[in-house]
C-alpha cells in the first residue's frame, strides 16, 4: 500500500489553505509565510517504520510509524487533535491519497477541507525548482 506513496513530492496547487489556517487560529503574518513556503513531501519506509518529512525554507517537520500490516495504513486517514502556535488544541482530520499520478493530502477542520496536491519529484534533484 505505501508503496505508492514513496519518495518525494513537489508542490502543484493548493486550495483553501489560508482559510485552514483561520481555522486553526494562525495570525496572519505566519499564514502568508506558510502560503509561501510550499514544502516538498518526501515519504520514505526503513523495514516497517514509514516516515513523512515536509521540508520547507520555514519549518521543517517529521512523523514516523511503526507497525506492520494493516496497521501502516492508518496514517493516511488520520484524526486528532492538532496544537495551533496560541495553544489550542482543534479537532482536524487528514487524508493522503493518490490520484492521477498526484499525491492528494486533504486536511478537514470544521467543515473546512484544504487540498494540497504534489507530483512526484524528478530524479536528478529537482529540488529548487517545484514548479517546473
Amino acid at each position: 500500500m505505501w508503496e505508492q506513496f514513496l519518495g518525494t513530492w513537489k508542490p502543484v496547487s493548493t486550495e483553501k489553505f489560508d482559510d485552514y489556517l483561520k481555522e486553526l487560529g494562525t495570525d496572519f503574518a505566519t499564514r502568508k509565510m506558510a502560503g509561501v513556503a510550499m514544502p516538498n513531501v518526501i515519504v520514505s519506509r526503513n523495514g516497517d517504520v514509514i516516515t513523512i518529512k515536509r521540508d520547507s525554507s520555514l519549518r521543517n517537520t517529521e512523523i514516523s510509524f511503526k507497525g506492520g500490516g494493516r496497521s501502516l495504513m492508518r496514517p493516511l486517514e488520520m484524526t486528532g487533535k492538532l496544537r495551533a502556535l496560541n495553544g489550542m488544541r482543534k479537532e482536524t482530520a487528514t487524508k493522503r491519497r493518490r490520484a492521477d499520478g498526484k499525491l492528494v493530502v486533504e486536511c478537514e477542520m470544521n467543515n473546512l477541507i484544504c487540498t494540497r496536491k504534489r507530483r512526484r519529484a524528478e530524479s536528478h534533484g529537482d529540488r529548487d525548482f517545484p514548479f517546473r
